[in-house]
């Protein structure tokens, strides 16, 4: 066995040791070799192991996403991606912004609730003038009438850019969709909000639903 491959899978193992005491979380170790690019090794594991989602850090190449993060997306496992703000491993309050009500949305809300257990969970959607806000708040109280917790709604007439700066700081963690449900054309003319967004104070998460 090569000696560098043998101290990763020893560092990685003490890690998962150290997740399934602290979070009370199962947690397996698997070293995947692969011949393709690093994305479909990964999702080339997931499947092979039975994971119906794959956690990945934050990275960039210049002003976007890493390609490695892309092809996650692309890929037929969900995926989300975390980027940390200060560090933090426990999260209480957190963010949905919206467009409209999806499966992403969906899912988006359901991390959320779990991530903060009994924390404050706000979900908000941003609309064009006052005559937006009625449909916004329907489409609000659609989308959590699923749930059991008692979700905060909010409907602003900011651009979510605006919004965002005003209100990043009341939150833990925000999460945006990976908006790969768009077509190419409508992702040009109005780029996932996590493409606009650079610099929010809390953690940030982007869920893609493949």
């Amino acid at each position: 066995t090569d000696p560098a491959v043998a101290a990763a899978v020893t560092r990685l193992e003490e890690r998962a040791s150290e997740i399934e005491r602290d979070a009370g979380v199962p947690c397996q170790v698997v070293v995947a070799v692969g011949g393709g690019s690093v994305a479909a090794t990964v999702l080339g594991a997931a499947r092979e192991t039975g994971c119906d989602l794959v956690a990945a850090a934050y990275e960039t190449d210049g002003d976007a996403l890493s390609p490695y993060l892309y092809d996650l997306f692309a890929g037929d496992v969900d995926v989300l991606v975390h980027r940390s703000g200060d560090g933090r491993t426990r999260w209480g309050r957190a963010l949905v912004p919206v467009r409209r009500a999806s499966d992403v949305a969906h899912s988006m809300l359901d991390f959320a609730a779990r991530l903060v257990g009994d924390g404050h969970v706000s979900v908000a959607t941003c609309v064009s003038g006052e005559r937006g806000r009625r449909r916004g708040e329907a489409m609000l109280a659609d989308l959590v009438e699923a749930f059991d917790e008692g979700f905060e709604t909010r409907v602003s007439t900011l651009s979510i850019e605006r919004f965002l700066a005003e209100n990043d700081d009341r939150y833990d963690i925000v999460f945006m969709g990976a908006s790969t449900d768009r077509s190419a054309a409508s992702r040009l003319i109005s780029p996932p909000t996590f493409e606009r967004i650079r610099e929010v104070d809390s953690d940030v998460a982007i869920v893609d639903r493949s």
